[in-house]
Formats: C-alpha cells, sequence, structure tokens
C-alpha cells in the first residue's frame, strides 16, 4: 500500500499525554515535556522533517514508505517506552498543498482577520501596529482564564483598544 502512493510532501503529526508524561510514579514519568519533545526534535531533524508547529513536522520531498518509517523510529527516542507509554496519537500524512491553507499570518493579532484588540491583552503580546493604550483604571474582574497576580493586576500590563 505504501509504495503506491504519491512522492512528495509528507507530515508527522503526534499528540504526547502532558499527565502521564509529568504526573508521579506509578501514572507518570515525573519529568519534563520539554526532554521528550528535545529527543523527537534530534531524531526528526536528523531525518529531513522541518517544524511547522510544536507537534507537526514536515518533509517536503520524501516517499509514503520513508515517511511512515520514521514515525515509527521515533519509538528508538530515550528513554526505552517513555514514547510509547506517553502517546496518544501519531500520524503520517499527504500534503498536496504543503504551504497552501496556513492562516496564522492573517489570524494573528495585528494581521487581515484581526486589526484590533477585542478585548484586554497583555502588553508585551500587542505587536506594534496594532492600537493600544493602557487602561485607565484597573482590570474588573480579570479577563477569564487569567490567574490573579500582582502583576496581572497591575493596569500598565495591559492594553486595550483605544
Amino acid at each position: 500500500m505504501l509504495w503506491n502512493l504519491p512522492d512528495g510532501a509528507y507530515g508527522i503529526s503526534y499528540d504526547i499525554s502532558t499527565r502521564k508524561t509529568e504526573d508521579d510514579l506509578p501514572h507518570g514519568w515525573h519529568s519534563y515535556r520539554a526532554a521528550m519533545y528535545r529527543e523527537l526534535v534530534k531524531e526528526l531533524g536528523s531525518r529531513d522533517y522541518d517544524q511547522l508547529q510544536y507537534s507537526d513536522w514536515i518533509n517536503e520531498d520524501t516517499t509514503a514508505a520513508d515517511a511512515y518509517i520514521t514515525m515509527v523510529s521515533l519509538m528508538s527516542i530515550n528513554p526505552p517506552g517513555k514514547l510509547q507509554s506517553t502517546l496518544k496519537g501519531i500520524k503520517v500524512h499527504y500534503l498536496a498543498h504543503p504551504r497552501g491553507l496556513d492562516g496564522s499570518d492573517a489570524m494573528r493579532l495585528g494581521g487581515a482577520y484581526s486589526p484590533h484588540l477585542r478585548g484586554p491583552t497583555p502588553a508585551g503580546l500587542v505587536p506594534g501596529n496594532v492600537a493600544a493604550v493602557a487602561p485607565q483604571v484597573p482590570l474588573q474582574p480579570l479577563p477569564r482564564f487569567t490567574k490573579a497576580s500582582e502583576r496581572a493586576l497591575n493596569m500598565n500590563n495591559w492594553r486595550i483598544q483605544p
């Protein structure tokens, strides 16, 4: 089956359980996620894959068989068995237009679909091409899911639309 698929751009995407990686034993590895991701970066980089996003990789000039073998080879990263016991999902996919449907720039703050602030935004996340000012009064309440802290309560750390 793999030999009948076209050559070209193939991606490898994976999803690793944060809980199984970070939780203490016996239900997890009690380790940092970054350690395993560094191992994956080394392995995929050595096989000419480029990172598109955190867990999405692409090789624009390969075969389906080589992409599949590369995916299976990820089981060899250190420590032995860690990937297999924390893996939620992994797949190889063919990309007919590998760069064609990327909405990142348009959707990013300051892009065509997001030219202005839609609500209070941390000051350090507002690009220079977006009109923004510091609020004149403290935010009450804080934006949903933002944890209260001294910095979060400081109105100079926020920007709003003028």
